[in-house]
């Protein structure tokens, strides 16, 4: 995840890597190739199929701002399991987040 001042700038996702520290690394590195400095993991799983859910939301914090933010799920049963995951991820990682604002699913894809 990249991020700057609170907002969600970026997301990139890698599977197949030989563990899950080198995955980040990788996408670590993908994200820096990109311009972006402020790069941190943001969720992670060693299961080795199943389902990714990414969802994104954009909202306004109660001082006005504008905040983005991504929210990650994995999970070997289901799309579904995994967007609840996904949405569990972004009430963690973005406080100001209620689930009245919304979202939307960006990637939704089996491995």
């Amino acid at each position: 995840m990249a991020k700057e001042q609170g907002n969600s700038l970026a997301i990139e996702w890698v599977v197949g890597e030989q563990s899950v520290s080198h995955a980040i690394t990788t996408a670590k590195s993908a994200l820096n190739a990109q311009g972006f400095a402020h790069v941190f993991p943001q969720a992670k799983s060693a299961i080795p199929h199943g389902w990714i859910v990414v969802v994104k939301t954009a909202y306004k914090t109660v001082t006005g701002r504008v905040r983005t933010s991504y929210g990650c799920g994995f999970s070997q049963e289901s799309a579904r399991a995994a967007e609840q995951l996904a949405v569990s991820d972004l009430r963690a990682y973005s406080w100001g987040w209620k689930p009245e604002y919304g979202y939307d699913k960006v990637e939704v894809k089996r491995y």
